[in-house]
Parts: structure tokens; sequence; C-alpha cells
């Protein structure tokens, strides 16, 4: 069976921080943020830092970086303990290093924490980048649905397709998306096969949301990006705001349809987006779908567009009749003339072109080149080669944040 790989952020709602004071790497001026996944990372300070993942699939690999001040840290898959990993010996930082991995998962959900080891009673930092995990698809080609797709989104309640003091041409997937504060607003998406994936945007004007995938319970979350409320946070505006991030992901579906609701719930009061869903590529077709919402030309204003058209029209036809006309009587004078040797014209043969119709196929995903394991439990973490994060396709994956993962089993 063919697999895929998910990429998240740390700022993910599919990323919960239990405990812990956990901080915006960066906020402080740290120069070496750019040096970071998305130039977005979290640190730890003290004791009980405990971040967590739930995923299903069948590898995982937690990102991170080894710094100067870089401490312990330990990680727990599915209850079983792997660690303390202490730093490498190095002079220099390392960034995306895969800080701890695991392969050969059995196919369903996991859990993945994470936490610190003080040592000595010293304070030590802990920081995270982001997270990837491999898991079981029935097919490598996706569909790329766009919130403006009308055969498979619709919307109730109040919803806007701007968003104040952001540019959603240039930040949005196809230069939509579509907000909402209202209370009970939602989105629905209906779509067929074993995966979907919702995204949007997270950050500080962001809130609560809910997920209801065919008329289950609903599961809750945040956008508002985990820590992206901390304290003079708002002073670093750059990290406010990051669009294009997985707000939901589910896979492992049966067959047949299935309907998504992404809502405001009753105890919110912050706005929510839409940016576009990944879906199974072999059973869904995008469709070039007309808003019905936009704006319309008036009665007056189309009358005059087809009086104009009209008018090009028969101007372009007595132009014509006036060539045709100075054109026979040219020839004519030519074929009478023949003093000057002129012999007629000469016919030129075009090659007949065969019409190739225009095909777009999407590709297999790149390969992920895992790191090799070891016989004994330390082999699971690479400590000392920094590890670019996989390109992914970007109509497949992307870094997304929060709380809980529903999955359907």
């Amino acid at each position: 069976m063919p697999s895929i790989t998910q990429d998240i952020d740390v700022f993910s709602p599919l990323v919960t921080y239990v405990s812990g004071p956990w901080t915006v790497g960066g906020k402080d001026g740290d120069k070496q943020v750019v040096n970071y996944d998305q130039h977005t990372f979290t640190i730890c300070a003290g004791p009980q830092c405990l971040v967590t993942i739930n995923f299903h699939g069948t590898e995982v690999h937690f990102i991170g970086a080894w710094r100067s001040n870089s401490g312990s840290f330990q990680a727990v898959l599915d209850g079983q303990t792997y660690g303390p990993f202490g730093p490498p010996p190095f002079t220099t930082a390392l960034f995306k290093v895969d800080m701890f991995s695991k392969t050969n998962l059995e196919s369903k959900l996991h859990t993945l924490t994470l936490s610190n080891v003080v040592l000595n009673d010293t304070m030590d930092t802990f920081n995270v980048d982001h997270f990837i995990w491999t898991t079981s698809i029935n097919s490598t080609t996706d569909s790329k649905i766009q919130d403006t797709d009308f055969s498979y989104f619709s919307y109730e309640g109040a919803w806007s397709t701007e968003l104040p003091h952001h540019d959603v041409k240039t930040d949005f997937d196809g230069g939509t998306g579509h907000f909402t504060s209202q209370i009970g607003a939602s989105a629905s998406l209906t779509f067929q096969g074993d995966r979907v994936a919702l995204y949007g945007a997270i950050g500080s004007e962001f809130g609560l949301y809910t997920v209801q995938l065919d008329g289950g319970n609903a599961s809750s979350f945040s956008a508002a990006g985990a820590m992206l409320n901390s304290t003079n946070y708002q002073t670093n505006p750059p990290y406010t705001y990051l669009p294009r991030q997985m707000l939901f992901y589910a896979d492992n579906l049966s067959g047949g349809n299935h309907t998504l609701i992404f809502a405001v719930p009753p105890d919110s009061i912050q706005t929510i987006s839409v940016d576009y869903a990944i879906v199974d590529g072999t059973l869904n077709s995008p469709s070039l779908t007309v808003n019905p919402n936009a704006h319309r030309l008036s009665s007056g204003a189309l009358a005059g567009i087809i009086v104009a058209a009209v008018g090009i029209c028969l101007g372009c036809g007595l132009l014509y009749l006036f060539y045709r006309r100075r054109r026979r009587a040219n020839i004519g004078l030519k074929e009478l003339d023949i003093s000057g040797g002129w012999t007629g014209a000469t016919a030129t043969d075009f090659a007949e072109a065969e019409a190739t119709p225009y095909s777009m196929q999407e590709t297999a995903p790149p390969e992920y080149h895992l790191v090799p394991q070891l016989a004994q439990p330390s082999a699971d973490v690479n400590h000392s080669s920094p590890v670019d994060r996989v390109d992914h396709n970007a109509t497949r994956h992307a870094k997304s944040s929060s709380g809980m993962m529903f999955i359907h089993n």
C-alpha cells in the first residue's frame, strides 16, 4: 500500500503542550529563528516540559535543534520510554536535526510525548521545530479542493472572503479564503475516499473551532497557534499569523461519501478560516466553479458591452470587405502587368500539425529517506547530523498544529 508523509508546525492545532513554561522561540530577538522550519520553534526551560502529538501511521520523526544551551530529553511512544538523549559534541549549533525517529510501526493510532530531562538541577532548554509522520493510503494521487469550489464546499452563516490587515490574495493558496467569527457559522465539505486534510490560518486573531466527520462526535481545536498569545508576543508581528496550516486531518476512512463540518463553537468570538482541502484524487476532481455571490454587471452595463461588441464586429467586417476588394484589385493589376516579370503567387505548403490534448498527471511523492537505524533503542535518534526538512509536494503536505487529531477507524 502506498504512503505519504505529513508535516506539522509546532504551532499546529494538532500539537498539544501538556505542561511546562513553553514560550515562542524568536520573540526575544533570537536571530537564529531563520534556521528553523517556517521560522518557528518553541522552547522550554524548566521542569515538566511535555508536548504530545497523536498520529495514525507507520513512522514518526521529531525535528529539533542542538544549541549551546540545549539539555537532555526523552521520548515516550505508546507507553515505551526512549532516552534520555543528551547533546552530541558540536562546535556550532545544529538545526533541523532528526532528534528522534521510529519506523516500522504498526499502522494504527499512536501517541508520541516528548519531555525535557533535568540533570544535576540544570535548567537547560528544550526546543521543538516540527513533526513528520508517515501514513498508508489507498493512492498517492491528491486533489486540492479550493474554498471557492462550491461543488465540494458549502457555507452557512455570515462568511467573508476578506481578512482585515492581511493580503489574502498573496497569503492564501489560490489567492482566496473564507472567514467568519459568527457563532454557529459552519462550512461543510463533501468528498469521497480514505483521507481528508483541511487547511486554513492560525494566529493570535484566530480561535476555537469544531470538526465533525460523518455525523460523529465533534472534536474541538484551537487555531490560536498554541502559544501565539504569549506575553509580549504581539511585539513580534511576523509570527502572529501563519496561513496554509493543517487544521484537521483524518485517514483510514471507509469507502464511500463523507461529510466534514467545520464550525465556530458557542463559546468562541474569534475568527476561523478555510483555505483548501486535500482529498483522494482518484475519487474527487476539482471543478471550475463560479462564485454565485460574485458581483454581477448591471443591465445597463451589460447592454453597453453588447452594443460595443456588435459595433466592433461590424467594423471588423467592413474593414475585411475593403481589404478583400483592394487585394483583388492589386492582384488583377499585377497579372496584367507582366513587364516586371511577375509570375503570380507562390504557394506555401503547411504541414498539418497533430493536436495533442493537454494533460496534467500528478507524480508520486518523493521517497522519504530515513536516518539509518541501529540495533539498540538509542538508534532511533540521530544526534549529530542536521537533516534538511523533506520538501513534500505543496498540495499534499503543509505544517499544522494543536490539541487533538480526529482519527476514524
